[in-house]
């Protein structure tokens, strides 16, 4: 997934750089298993899954009440601001 950076902020990368927590990957309602996340390049967060997708998916990142931001995506900005909620459709 492609992540935008607001460079006039001051955020030019952003961290963890692996085992970034909260992503969600659902498949006809059922969720996919994640082998891994992790930083691909200062734009980058890539996701990789334990089996291909077959069909569409819906995406989400800090999704919910109550997510587990353990390890949260934090811009490299002097406020370390998180990355915001996002869900989206994979095609």
């Amino acid at each position: 997934m492609k992540r935008s950076l607001r460079q006039d902020k001051g955020e030019t990368d952003f961290t963890p750089a692996s085992q970034i927590s909260e992503w969600e990957l659902l498949m006809n309602g059922e969720p996919l298993p994640i082998k891994e996340v992790y930083r691909q390049d200062p734009r980058t967060i890539r996701i990789i899954l334990e089996n291909p997708l077959v069909d569409k998916a819906v995406i989400r990142y800090l999704y919910g009440a109550m997510p587990d931001a353990s390890r949260p995506v934090l811009d490299n900005s002097p406020l370390a601001l998180p990355l915001e909620e996002y869900q989206s459709v994979l095609q």
